[in-house]
This record gives C-alpha cells, sequence and structure tokens, in this order.
C-alpha cells in the first residue's frame, strides 16, 4: 500500500508561498472566514510588528551601556504576552490523522488530519477546482504556520474593496489593477485633477481652439 503525506508543516519556497497564500485568500473570500483565524492574523501582525520596533530600539541603545533598559524590557514583556497567546489559541486546535481513499483521482492513499472540536468552513466544490485542491478552517491555520515560518504572511492583505489577496510584492495595496483605477477615480487627487482638466478644456473651447 502506498501511503502519502498532507499538509506537512515545513517551511516553503517563494513558488510555493505564492500558491499556499492565495489558497488563504480564496478560503476567506469565499468562507467569511472565522474569528480564531482573524485573531491570529492579528496578533502575527502585532508580533512582527513590536519585533520590528525592539529589533530597532535596541540597535540605538549605546554600546557601553546595558542591553536593555524600562522600554525594551516592557516591550519584551509585550512580545511574550503575544507569543503566549497565539500559543494558547493555537493549542485550542487539537487535530488527529485519518487515513482516506483518494477514490479514482489519484492512485493510493494518503492521512488526512482533521479537527477534534471545531467549526468546519469548507470551500464550495467547483469544476475548476479539483477535490485534492479543497481548502477548510484547518487548512487556514496550518496557512497561518507555514507563511509566518516564512516571514510572508504580512503579504495577506485585505483591498479595500473587501477582497483578501496574497500579494507577492510587499508594497501592493490592491488586488487587481481594475479595483486599483476604481478606487483612485474616487480619490480627492484624481477629482482635483478632474475639475482642473475640465477648467482647462473649457476655456480652449470657449477661446475656439477646441471644438
Amino acid at each position: 500500500m502506498h501511503f502519502l503525506t498532507a499538509r506537512q508543516l515545513d517551511y516553503v519556497t517563494v513558488r510555493e508561498a505564492k500558491g499556499i497564500g492565495t489558497q488563504f485568500a480564496q478560503w476567506l473570500n469565499i468562507t467569511g472566514g472565522t474569528k480564531l483565524v482573524f485573531r491570529l492574523l492579528e496578533i502575527e501582525k502585532q508580533i512582527q510588528d513590536l519585533d520590528n520596533k525592539l529589533e530597532q530600539y535596541v540597535s540605538h541603545l549605546p554600546d557601553h551601556g546595558p542591553e536593555s533598559d524600562d522600554v525594551s524590557d516592557e516591550m519584551s514583556e509585550r512580545l511574550d504576552s503575544l507569543i503566549a497567546e497565539f500559543n494558547k489559541l493555537m493549542s485550542r486546535c487539537k487535530v488527529y490523522p485519518r487515513l482516506i481513499d483518494l477514490d479514482f483521482w489519484q492512485e493510493g492513499f494518503r492521512f488526512r488530519w482533521d479537527l477534534v472540536r471545531a467549526p468546519r468552513k469548507a470551500l464550495k466544490r467547483s469544476p475548476r477546482r479539483p477535490k485534492r485542491e479543497t481548502c477548510d478552517d484547518l487548512d487556514a491555520l496550518f496557512d497561518i504556520v507555514r507563511l509566518a515560518q516564512f516571514g510572508y504572511l504580512s503579504r495577506l492583505k485585505k483591498c479595500p474593496c473587501g477582497e483578501w489577496f496574497y500579494d507577492r510584492m510587499p508594497f501592493k495595496q490592491f488586488c487587481s489593477g481594475k479595483c486599483r483605477q476604481k478606487m483612485f477615480s474616487q480619490s480627492e487627487k484624481f477629482r482635483a485633477h478632474r475639475r482642473e482638466y475640465m477648467r482647462r478644456y473649457y476655456r480652449l473651447k470657449v477661446s475656439g481652439v477646441v471644438k
């Protein structure tokens, strides 16, 4: 009998991170996510931000002085508290392995991890999404861990339109070019530019330069 393992919590490459992040964003958009997942995302972002601030603060401490002071100690305590909260939430997610038959779409068998006690929000099946790519809330928890391991969880973003997306570039703000153009057309800067353009156009039309 041939066995396969799934959802291994190993480090991922850039290409794998893109696939994981895209699937995670898709799950959030279709299911609406869960309170647990959103809280984990919020805590992880706070951990990253605080860790960066602590690193920058410590780097500016005098070389001849102590390695820490009251400010850095307070930041370290806050960081430890956030990490403890993150771990406590994750510890609620008890899982167990279950052997499943791959039926006709793949040869052999594999183990699947299932949640012991938790509501599961699965993606809706569609012809474009094979069975093996179906993602539920347990996959989402694993995605958080795998992306966080490689430092890519912060690239999961929410567009102003409300859609979640995975950003391959760290400074992208919109889920698509169409959405970016729509948001820009509604901005005050664009409206001011449009008003100035129409004033110039009206003056040229009155002067007879344009018809």
